[in-house]
C-alpha cells in the first residue's frame, strides 16, 4: 500500500510530465510556424544537383542568354529567358545547388536571379528598382558562405540575403551602428572619408573568416583599392587602408588571406592635408622629379605581411595584365597576360600558370596563347575553364593542369563567355 508521501511524489511527477510534455509541444510548434513562415518567405527546398555542371553566358543575335552544359557535353538554357533580355555574371553558390546570375528579364532593371539545374525556370531574389551587380560568395570555408553574399552597387557594398532577397550596407560602415554622440562622430567621419576615396564600387570579397573586406573603387579618372576591418569597436569601425591607384584595378582574395592585385597604370596616391611630396615620396624622386616604379604591375601581399612580392612588372606601359585569380586552395594563380595600345585598349595573348608556393612563388608555365578571355578555377584547383577567340567564334576550352590537356566544351555551337563550373565535382573531375 502507497503512503501519503508517495502518492503526492507520484502526482507532482505526473504534473512535472505533464509540464515538460507541455514545454516541447510549445516548442515543436513554435518550430513549425517559424519553418512555415520561412517557405511562404522563400519556399525553396528542394536540393539541387550541378555535378559536372559548367554555366555559360551565349551571345544571341539579340542579347545573351545563360546556358549551362551537363557532364556528357549537352547544352540547356536556363529557362525564361526571352528576345533581347541581357544575362549576366553566373556564379554558383558555393555547395553548387543553386546559379545565381544578374538579368533584365524582368522589369527592365538588371535583378539577381537564383536558379535549381532542371528547374522550370529562375526566380528573380533581389527587391527595389535599382539595378544590382553580381554576388560574391564566400570567402571558402566559412559558416555562412552559402546564405549571403557580397554586392558592390553603386555608392556602397551590402550584404545579400537571397532567402530574403534584401540587403544590407557594409560598405561604407553605416553610421547607425555607432552609440552615443563621440562615436557618431568618428563614425561620420569615416563615410565622409569614403566620399572622399571614390564615387562608385567595381567588386568586393571577403578576407578569411569576414574579418577584412576587400574592394575597389572608382573615382573621377582612376581606380583605388582599399581593405576595411570590420571589427568594431566602442568609436565605430577604423578608417579603410588604401593599398593602390591606377588606371585599373583587379585584385582577388586567397583562403588564406593572400591578397593578388594586378594594377594598369599606376598612379601615386593624392596628397592629403599637409603632406609634402618631398617627404611622402621621397624614395620614388630622382634628379627633382618624381618617378614611376612602373606603369603596370602584378604583386602579391601575403597575410600578415606589410611588403609586396612584385611577380610581373612593366615599366613602359605596352605589356600589361588582365583576370589574375587565385586557385581555390590557394597555390596557383591563373593570370591572363597582353598588351595595351596607345588608347589603353588590352589584348589577350597568353595564360600563364603561377606558383604560389614559398619556394617557387612567381614561376608559371604558359598553358595557352592567343585570344584568350574569363578564366576560372574548378573547386579542386585541378582545371580551368576559358573562353578562347578564333576567327569570330568563342568556344570553351577545359585545360586540365595535371596532363596538360585542352578538351572544348562548345564545339562551335555558339559565342559563349565567362565559363564557371559548378562545386560540385563529379568522380572522375
Amino acid at each position: 500500500m502507497s503512503t501519503p508521501n508517495n502518492a503526492a511524489r507520484f502526482k507532482n511527477e505526473k504534473v512535472m510530465l505533464r509540464f515538460a510534455l507541455g514545454l516541447l509541444a510549445l516548442a515543436g510548434l513554435f518550430m513549425l510556424i517559424r519553418w512555415i513562415l520561412e517557405i511562404r518567405e522563400d519556399p525553396d527546398l528542394i536540393p539541387g544537383v550541378s555535378t559536372g555542371m559548367v554555366a555559360a553566358i551565349e551571345f544571341k543575335e539579340n542579347g545573351q542568354q545563360l546556358v549551362i552544359f551537363d557532364e556528357k557535353g549537352n547544352k540547356s538554357p536556363v529557362p525564361g529567358w526571352s528576345e533581347g533580355k541581357v544575362d549576366e555574371t553566373p556564379i554558383w553558390r558555393p555547395d553548387g545547388q543553386r546559379l545565381f546570375f544578374t538579368s533584365d528579364r524582368e522589369d527592365n532593371t538588371f535583378n539577381i536571379f537564383r536558379y535549381r539545374p532542371t528547374a522550370r525556370g529562375a526566380e528573380k531574389r533581389s527587391l527595389g528598382s535599382r539595378s544590382k551587380g553580381k554576388p560574391w560568395f564566400g570567402p571558402r570555408g566559412y559558416k555562412d558562405e552559402n546564405v549571403s553574399a557580397l554586392v558592390a552597387s553603386g555608392p556602397s557594398v551590402t550584404e545579400y540575403n537571397p532567402k530574403a532577397g534584401t540587403t544590407r550596407q557594409i560598405l561604407p560602415p553605416p553610421s547607425g551602428e555607432a552609440t552615443g554622440d563621440a562615436e557618431r562622430g568618428v563614425q561620420d567621419q569615416v563615410t565622409a572619408f569614403y566620399q572622399n576615396l571614390g564615387k562608385a564600387f567595381i567588386e568586393a570579397k571577403w578576407g578569411p573568416e569576414r574579418e577584412v573586406l576587400f574592394a575597389s573603387m572608382q573615382n573621377d579618372e582612376l581606380q583605388l583599392l582599399i581593405g576595411q576591418n570590420m571589427t568594431q569597436t566602442q568609436t565605430g569601425f577604423a578608417a579603410p587602408t588604401i593599398y593602390e591607384y591606377g588606371r585599373q584595378i583587379l585584385f582577388d582574395v586567397s583562403v588564406n588571406g593572400d591578397l593578388l592585385v594586378v594594377n594598369n597604370g599606376f598612379e601615386f596616391p593624392p596628397l592629403r592635408g599637409t603632406e609634402s611630396k618631398a617627404e611622402v615620396y621621397k624614395d620614388f624622386i630622382k634628379d627633382g622629379k618624381l618617378v614611376k616604379p612602373y606603369a603596370n604591375v602584378l604583386y602579391l601581399v601575403k597575410q600578415g605581411s606589410p611588403d609586396r612580392k612584385v611577380l610581373f612588372a612593366s615599366k613602359d606601359g605596352l605589356d600589361g595584365f588582365g583576370t589574375a585569380l587565385i586557385s581555390p586552395e590557394g597555390g596557383s594563380v591563373v593570370l591572363q597576360a597582353g598588351s595595351f595600345d596607345e588608347s589603353d585598349n588590352f589584348t589577350p595573348k597568353a595564360l600563364i600558370l603561377l606558383s604560389m608556393s614559398a619556394e617557387t612563388i612567381g614561376e608559371g608555365k604558359m598553358i595557352a596563347t592567343g585570344n584568350v578571355y574569363e578564366p576560372s578555377w574548378s573547386a579542386n584547383s585541378k582545371k580551368i575553364y576559358y573562353i578562347k577567340a578564333n576567327s569570330g567564334s568563342r568556344d570553351i576550352v577545359i585545360y586540365d593542369i595535371t596532363t596538360g590537356q585542352e578538351t572544348f566544351l562548345g564545339k562551335g555551337t555558339g559565342e559563349y563567355a565567362y565559363p564557371v563550373p559548378s562545386p560540385m565535382l563529379s568522380k572522375n573531375p
